[in-house]
């Protein structure tokens, strides 16, 4: 009952942390039309924390709920790995709420593909 509460919940996560992603990312802009807005600290803290439990629960329900017998369960756990390490780096250069365009494609990219994943 678990693994099926977990994958109810997971692919909304996924969703929400998109979206926070996309809003955050690019309002934070310092020319967005002209119009100053401020990120808020908790804004960030909530897309990172936010983030970091969706990956590492997406990391519970590849090895835990789908069948570890599978092909794309080793491909989920060397996404989640990979996922671990590009937040560490955005951690270390303090980009979390300040993605340039290729950060928001490298999140995007690993967050869809663990979101279709856990759909």
């Amino acid at each position: 009952i678990y693994g099926s509460a977990l994958l109810l919940i997971l692919p909304i996560l996924g969703v929400m942390m998109l979206g926070l992603t996309f809003s955050i990312n690019t309002i934070a802009n310092p020319n967005f039309n002209g119009i100053e807005i401020i990120v808020y600290d908790w804004q960030v803290v909530i897309l990172k924390s936010g983030t970091i439990i969706f990956q590492t629960l997406f990391l519970v329900v590849s090895t835990t709920v789908h069948n570890r017998a599978h092909f794309f369960t080793c491909v989920d756990v060397v996404i989640a790995i990979i996922s671990f390490f590009v937040d560490w780096y955005w951690f270390v250069e303090d980009l979390w709420g300040k993605f340039g365009s290729s950060e928001l494609t490298h999140f995007s990219l690993i967050i869809f593909y663990m979101t279709l994943r856990s759909w």
